[in-house]
């Protein structure tokens, strides 16, 4: 997992400083693969942890 810090770090290697995404990727402290996949979108504070849980129930609640 990456910190904003990182993401924002990455982002501005980039636009501001012109860097290549190897580079700005090396500067950060991440894979290029990585770098990708942040290099657009909300920042990692901003996904929420539940966007990959369910919302239905997998078997019937005992205690119910």
């Amino acid at each position: 997992m990456f910190t904003d810090e990182q993401v924002k770090l990455l982002r501005r290697k980039r636009m501001r400083d012109k860097t290549s995404q190897e580079t700005a990727a090396a500067v950060a402290g991440m894979s290029v693969r990585s770098a990708r996949k942040w290099q657009k979108g909300p920042l990692p504070s901003e996904v929420t942890a539940a966007a990959g849980r369910r919302s239905w129930r997998t078997r019937r609640d005992p205690f119910a």
